[in-house]
């Protein structure tokens, strides 16, 4: 009788398994800003422009409309996580941004992490790009301390830092750069 109920459930066991799904090809995306939808000047695509937060939501909405067509198109399971991968010029500057919490070293000069949300991943990306522009910032400073009006070079910069902080409309103007004709195929 024992022997007779644990082969009934077994039975029933296996008829009440769904079927196996089928499994969609795994896809993998690369974004760059200079791909979304609506760039079609270089600086749409530079911070800190106006037009380049405007362009983090287009890539961000472009992202999420790619992943839903996969989705609905068949593809495999979509990942709960971003991955992120930043080349660096050298390995100081390779070294500076290893320093931040939760990233990966994945060669000399390539540093990778995961995010749960492209946002937080491309707000971490902008931190370790800003730690390896220590570097060249360094670089300048030798640069300046070298000339022999440095101390006057470095106060007025400092002045400029807090006038920026405290006062940015008395900061001065840029200069105009006037506009270079440009030559395209063909002209004369």
């Amino acid at each position: 009788m024992l022997l007779a109920l644990l082969l009934a459930t077994v039975a029933v066991a296996d008829t009440v398994r769904p079927a196996p799904r089928a499994v969609g090809p795994k896809v993998l995306i690369y974004v760059d800003m200079e791909g979304s939808s609506g760039v079609s000047k270089p600086n749409q695509v530079l911070y800190p422009n106006p037009e380049y937060f405007a362009h983090r939501r287009f890539i961000t909405a472009d992202l999420n409309a790619a992943i839903r067509g996969l989705k609905a198109g068949g593809a495999g399971a979509v990942a709960d996580s971003y991955r992120f991968e930043i080349g660096y010029q050298n390995v100081r500057q390779t070294d500076l941004a290893g320093t931040i919490p939760g990233t990966i070293r994945l060669d000399s000069l390539t540093l990778g992490f995961t995010s749960k949300t492209f946002p937080e991943g491309y707000l971490l990306s902008n931190r370790m790009t800003g730690a390896a522009g220590f570097d060249r910032l360094r670089w300048l400073m030798s640069v300046v301390r070298e000339q022999p009006n440095a101390k006057e070079i470095l106060r007025q910069y400092l002045d400029r830092l807090v006038v920026n902080w405290l006062e940015p409309e008395k900061l001065p103007k840029p200069r105009a750069t006037p506009a270079r004709k440009r030559r395209y195929w063909g002209d004369t």
